[in-house]
């Protein structure tokens, strides 16, 4: 199904409400999930926040903090982006918007052992973007001094564990024989690394994973994924938002 614009009305929870994702306007942690949704021809509304440039520096993000965040709130507490919306029932935090996502998807794992390596390959993959994240929205400094070592060392430790699970497991992805998930978030963070590392001329990140490489190429090839990849809110967004130091 074709992704819906950005910036839309935010539904409220209720019997008839789409199935919702609520997000940044880049693609983040949104992107995996939505590709995975398009894969599985689950229909997906995304709402897309945008962070305003302050006349006087920084930015402005009261399109979410000050008018829909308050709303939502009042009916998850836990309230934070991504969020996600289907029906009456109103998810929050990343790792549970992927898991219901994958559930509705049936990318998930087919069994309880596949299950199993898609919540651990996921929080592997996690710690990845998590540690790409500490580097990208730190100082300029900052970045200037690490982005190198970080590239060649840090992220390739991350890479490598990816890589050998997948040798280990004797599987094409991830969990087994079809793409989960996991699959889809790792898919994100070697396209980011492997941008970052064409952009600054280093080698692709994927160099030395041959099956993580197999793993990016199968999914970037998927028929159902085709208007994804020149859509202007779909992979075409910005990596990370204003502030970072690598967008």
């Amino acid at each position: 199904p074709p992704l819906d614009r950005p910036r839309q009305a935010m539904p409220v929870p209720g019997d008839n409400t789409p199935l919702t994702l609520g997000y940044w306007q880049i693609r983040g942690l949104a992107s995996p999930v939505r590709m995975m949704c398009m894969a599985a021809g689950v229909p997906l509304v995304f709402v897309g926040y945008d962070l305003k440039d302050k006349p006087e520096g920084g930015w402005d993000g009261s399109e979410w903090f000050a008018k829909d965040k308050p709303v939502l709130a009042k009916i998850n507490p836990l309230i934070n982006l991504p969020y996600l919306i289907d029906g009456n029932t109103l998810v929050t935090q990343s790792q549970p918007v992927y898991t219901y996502l994958a559930r509705k998807c049936n990318m998930n794992g087919t069994t309880p052992e596949e299950t199993l390596k898609v919540e651990q390959t996921l929080a592997q993959v996690y710690d990845l973007r998590n540690a790409l994240i500490e580097i990208c929205y730190g100082s300029k400094e900052d970045w200037d001094a690490k982005w190198e070592g970080y590239l060649d060392t840090r992220a390739q430790s991350h890479f490598a564990k990816l890589e050998a699970w997948l040798e280990v497991m004797g599987t094409p992805f991830l969990a087994g024989a079809k793409p989960t998930v996991a699959d889809f978030h790792a898919w994100e963070m070697v396209d980011v690394h492997d941008t970052m590392a064409r952009e600054y001329k280093k080698p692709s990140v994927l160099s030395k994973c041959p099956k993580l490489a197999a793993i990016h190429s199968a999914i970037k090839a998927m028929p159902e994924l085709a208007s994804f990849w020149n859509d202007e809110n779909g992979y075409k967004l910005k990596i990370n938002n204003k502030m970072a130091q690598f967008k």
